[in-house]
């Protein structure tokens, strides 16, 4: 019987490192190729796979210079010239998540650049739009990419809240959180010569996700156009594959890791030494105007604040919810001289309405009110969908009214429709002792006069202040 020598095994390890596939580009033949002789004069693979794995060189990504974007898939093929950046996950034997990126340089000698996941805090957690180097975002969010490609997972745990810092103001930022990705190309013939363009979802609970931008490779750097550094930095470029952080020297690279020592990790059924966030659902605490508001916050303030400067006129917009995104759209402005709120339910292919939401803007406090009857009315358009919210945006406080039992609610409006509804609504309202000397207050009292317990009525009446308009509490219960 014959057994392998260790030099044969290792034969074996070099050619699967070097093996491309049938349909190979001539940029990855002459990057072989000059790995080839490198490796002949300074072995190097048998080192590289133990500690970086193999490189997919099926899932290899091509950037260009900006010179040459928007060519087709094979003239991209054939794009040897200077500047020109390929980028190569690797992963190692028998794991499942990117260990490295490693990039090449087409320049008159290839270059090369080695980027380690877990050394992405070297690149810096800079915002700055102008930024020449990329920071540990753009650094990360390509390794989320590439192991979307690679495992198809498209939910991932972030561990380092440091990164993709972009939660609205208002928003408490947790310790750690759920990601969400969708990515879609942006070249020619489905091909991502110049990387991807994608957004991230922030989980905020009961399937809906709040949206960021991110991106993914490209030209630039820091997620720009300028520079043609295929947004893996301009630093540590060597004609050997070494290195692995951001280019600045670090004493001795850290040894192999496993999928758990990430600050991200792809949230997959795999046992990892932490505890792991529940699945994306609502907290049983949590209610559906905390979620509706940490997913909007940022637009109920800002359509507030934009009343205030053109004559304190309402304006609207409503939230759909589609491929478990929840997304504002349907801005509308409230009459030059009224404040009548007009609501815009135009929706389009698989768009599920969730909620409305519109603002009282005064520049004064004490003349913010709560719901109107007519507010309420419009609320009752949408009377058959369970779950269906009006948001109120006054600036200092934000108001929800939240259809909580059909059954209930069609009870109780069967004898209150328009007309009667309005007169009750509003009596219960200027009957309040306070409704001269606290407004607010009395609007309030008067809605839950009127409304009665949840439990009676079937909607629910919240209220949360500033500066946490996140955190509704109920008032009618």
């Amino acid at each position: 019987m014959d057994i392998d020598s260790p030099t044969t095994r290792s034969q074996e390890k070099i050619e699967r490192f070097f093996k491309l596939p049938m349909n190979a580009s001539q940029v990855l033949k002459r990057i072989v190729e000059d790995l080839r002789e490198k490796d002949a004069n300074v072995p190097f693979v048998e080192k590289f796979i133990e500690q970086q794995g193999y490189p997919i060189w099926e899932k290899a990504e091509i950037r260009l210079p900006l010179t040459q974007k928007g060519i087709n898939k094979e003239q991209a093929n054939q794009a040897t010239g200077t500047d020109t950046i390929i980028v190569i996950p690797t992963v190692l034997l028998n794991e499942e998540f990117v260990k490295s990126l490693f990039c090449a340089k087409m320049d008159v000698n290839i270059l090369y650049k080695l980027i380690e996941g877990e050394r992405y805090a070297e690149f810096g957690f800079d915002h700055d739009p102008n930024r020449a180097e990329p920071n540990a975002d753009d650094i990360v969010a390509q390794f989320i990419k590439f192991e979307q490609i690679n495992f198809n997972d498209t939910l991932f745990l972030i561990k380092d809240n440091r990164l993709f810092d972009n939660w609205p103001v208002g928003t408490i930022k947790p310790v750690s959180f759920l990601l969400r990705i969708k990515t879609q190309h942006t070249t020619n013939n489905d091909f991502p010569t110049n990387g991807e363009s994608c957004t991230l979802y922030y989980d905020v609970g009961a399937g809906y996700w709040l949206f960021g931008q991110c991106n993914l490779g490209g030209g630039g750097s820091g997620g720009q156009t300028g520079n043609g550094n295929g947004n893996v930095g301009t630093i540590g470029w060597n004609p050997m594959p070494t290195g692995g952080g951001n280019g600045t020297p670090t004493g001795t690279p850290p040894p192999p890791i496993s999928l758990c020592d990430r600050g991200w990790v792809r949230y997959v059924a795999i046992s990892c030494p932490t505890t792991f966030p529940a699945p994306p659902i609502s907290p049983i605490n949590d209610s559906i105007p905390n979620i509706l508001s940490r997913a909007r916050n940022d637009q109920a303030d800002s359509v507030f604040n934009w009343g205030l400067q053109n004559n304190n006129r309402e304006q609207s917009f409503i939230l759909v919810k589609k491929d478990g995104i929840i997304y504002p759209k349907n801005f509308q402005t409230g009459t030059l001289n009224g404040d009548k709120t007009r609501v815009n339910y135009t929706l389009g292919p698989d768009e599920q309405l969730v909620a409305y939401i519109h603002t009282h803007p005064s520049p004064t406090p004490l003349e913010r009110s709560s719901f109107s009857s007519d507010d309420f009315i419009e609320l009752t358009k949408n009377r058959n969908m369970l779950g269906y919210t009006a948001i109120l945006e006054c600036g200092n406080v934000r108001y929800a009214l939240v259809i909580e039992d059909l059954a209930k609610l069609n009870t109780f409006t069967s004898t209150r429709r328009n007309n009667v509804l309005r007169q009750g609504w509003d009596e219960a309202i200027y009957g309040q002792p306070n409704i001269y000397s606290n407004g607010p207050q009395a609007c309030v009292d008067g809605i839950i006069q009127y409304l009665g317990s949840s439990a009676i009525c079937g909607i629910g009446f919240y209220r949360a202040t500033a500066p946490n308009k996140t955190n509704f509490i109920k008032l009618n219960p």
